[in-house]
C-alpha cells in the first residue's frame, strides 16, 4: 500500500496547496455572459466553440475553472490520506487477518 504521486500529492510530507477558486454566482456580468455563452454551445454540441471560448477567455475564467488535473488531485489526496491512516491505525477491526503492512504496531479486534 503506497501513497500516490501521479498528480502532484505529496502527503504526509506536506498538504496539499489549497486554491481559492471563486463561486460563478459572484461573478462580473462580463463574465457571467461568457459562462451563459459556453453554456449555450455545450448544449448545442458545439464543443469547438466552447472550447475556444474558453482559451480566449482563459485569464477572466480562471479564478471559476476546477479541470481535470485538480480533480485528479484532490482524488489524490483523499487516497493518500486513507492509506496514511491504515498505515498508523492501532487499532484495527476486521473479519480478515489486516495486510502485514497495515498490521505492524496494531492491534486486531475480530467482530463477534
Amino acid at each position: 500500500m503506497d501513497y500516490l504521486r501521479v498528480f502532484g500529492s505529496l502527503y504526509p510530507a506536506s498538504a496539499i496547496n489549497v486554491a481559492n477558486y471563486k463561486d460563478i454566482g459572484q461573478a462580473d456580468e462580463e463574465v457571467k455572459e461568457i459562462i451563459k455563452q459556453f453554456q449555450i454551445f455545450m448544449d448545442n454540441g458545439n464543443i469547438d466553440s466552447a472550447s475556444a471560448l474558453v482559451e480566449t477567455n482563459y485569464e477572466k475564467l480562471k479564478p471559476y475553472y476546477i479541470g481535470m488535473h485538480t480533480l485528479n488531485k484532490i482524488e489524490e489526496e483523499i487516497y493518500n490520506t486513507q492509506v496514511h491512516i491504515l498505515k498508523n491505525q492501532s487499532t484495527i477491526v476486521s473479519d480478515g487477518k489486516p495486510d502485514l503492512e497495515q498490521a505492524v504496531n496494531a492491534i486486531w479486534l475480530k467482530p463477534l
